[in-house]
């Protein structure tokens, strides 16, 4: 495994940690992105969302645009990642992703001991970058 101190895994922020961080009710966000003025969310399980963190803080700075698309930085080599890296990524619970993984939604990981499993970094961002493709689809339509 590889480690780099400048580098910055992508994070989603699900809507109970997102109402905290920009102040405004569940209702209002909704209604902002119906009006086109937040972030769209990322449908990340059947019932579950959450948003990209770095587009909500361009939105706090006042540089989000609708028509923008943010693209998550790769990861050049081997980086293999925890289940808590991933948990703390996405923002999701255990329960959530073994779900996810059992419905092959989700990549499974590799076994790297007896009872511990890492995830390839790269792998997990072409699963964000995949829902953030099926979330730019749906507002073309």
């Amino acid at each position: 495994m590889t480690s780099s101190t400048s580098f910055q895994p992508l994070q989603l922020v699900r809507m109970k940690d997102l109402t905290t961080m920009v102040g405004f009710s569940c209702a209002h966000i909704n209604l902002l992105i119906g009006e086109g003025r937040f972030p769209q969310r990322l449908k990340i399980g059947e019932r579950a969302s959450a948003w990209l963190l770095p587009e909500i803080e361009h939105w706090a700075q006042g540089r989000w645009r609708l028509d923008t698309s943010y693209s998550p930085p790769s990861h050049e080599g081997v980086y293999l990642i925890s289940r808590t890296v991933v948990l703390s990524m996405l923002g999701i619970q255990k329960d959530t992703l073994l779900r996810l993984i059992a419905k092959d939604a989700f990549p499974p990981g590799c076994q790297v001991g007896r009872r511990e499993k890492r995830w390839h970094y790269n792998e997990v961002l072409g699963w964000v970058a995949k829902k953030i493709i099926e979330r730019d689809k749906r507002e073309e339509a």
